[in-house]
């Protein structure tokens, strides 16, 4: 069994070397520390694979249900990049999972597949489906809608650039060779190592590198997170995988342990921008099998950015 100090240095290595992957362009810092990996993606097709690297794992020993929302993210978006272009910007219109009470252990592997393009839309609306294996488990499956955006003004994309290829073993980058966003990720991960190892791994290592600071309200809980090049997609906004993530904390702050979420569903309203992004729920049903929940997350200005319902299960 690895001491706490072997499993720290592990995982801050993950982090130096998700930093030597990301200053190759089209890619970003979260996609490369999840270690998502790409496989037959093409002809409206993409398996998206996430090892259960000790950075994921969650007091449980499972892979952090915030980790299984960016997986899910990337399967059904590159489903639909796949049929697209691969320097295409898709911005995450709908996100729905239906979770299966199965554990999230071990290597998780997500399978998207494109269902086509809606019929009658001025822009190009693509809309794909994914089901997401624990081994031979399905622990989720889902449905997403993405539009294809033209690039922001002055930017120019790039393809994810570990589509065809491995991502290569970069060595790892010198501390004075750091820029300010990736020292800013360093300093986040050193900080977050340290609550880790004080709380006893009761928490993975990814939820608090997000950094959300989840609190317990009267109607429910909220959960503030901050933004920055640890969160943000190609463009600087917080990867939507990261958004529902953090609406997905604060719902299950807002009814405790003794209920389980068993389906997710997403509206994006618009981009997750600003310094902190704050994640609202309020408990709208509590009844003695099942309840509901509903979340805002809203930037700083009180713009809404998301909108979710989730369904939960009692479980004891």
């Amino acid at each position: 069994m690895p001491t706490s100090r072997q499993l720290s240095d592990q995982i801050l290595d993950q982090v130096f070397k998700a930093i030597a992957l990301n200053r190759t362009p089209g890619y970003h810092f979260c996609g490369n520390f999840l270690g998502l990996t790409f496989e037959g993606v093409g002809g409206g097709h993409a398996r998206v694979t996430m090892p259960a690297h000790p950075a994921l794992i969650d007091g449980k020993g499972c892979v952090d249900p915030c980790a299984l929302t960016v997986l899910a993210d990337f399967a059904l978006a590159n489903a639909v990049r796949a049929a697209a272009t691969p320097t295409a910007r898709l911005a995450t219109v709908s996100l729905n999972l239906q979770l299966t009470g199965e554990p999230l252990a071990g290597d998780l592997a997500a399978h998207g597949e494109l269902e086509g393009f809606f019929a009658q839309s001025t822009g190009r609306l693509g809309m794909s489906r994914t089901r997401i294996m624990a081994g031979d488990k399905v622990v989720a499956f889902g449905t997403g809608t993405f539009m294809v955006l033209p690039a922001p003004k002055g930017q120019t994309l790039h393809p994810i650039p570990w589509i065809e290829q491995p991502a290569p073993d970069l060595p790892r980058p010198a501390i004075e060779t750091l820029s300010v966003p990736e020292r800013e990720i360093v300093d986040r991960s050193r900080e977050a190592l340290e609550n880790w190892v004080r709380a006893d791994q009761a928490q993975s290592f990814w939820s608090l590198l997000l950094g959300a600071d989840v609190q317990s309200t009267t109607p429910g809980a909220k959960a503030v997170l901050s933004n920055g090049a640890h969160v943000g997609n190609r463009v600087g906004h917080v990867q939507g995988g990261v958004t529902l993530g953090l609406a997905l904390m604060s719902a299950n702050a807002a009814l405790g342990d003794q209920w389980r979420c068993t389906g997710v569903n997403a509206s994006y309203v618009s981009p997750g921008i600003g310094s902190t992004l704050l994640s609202e729920t309020t408990v709208t049903h509590r009844g003695r099998l099942t309840a509901v929940s509903r979340t805002q997350v809203l930037s700083e200005d009180g713009k809404v950015v998301l909108d979710v319902m989730t369904h939960h299960v009692r479980v004891n």
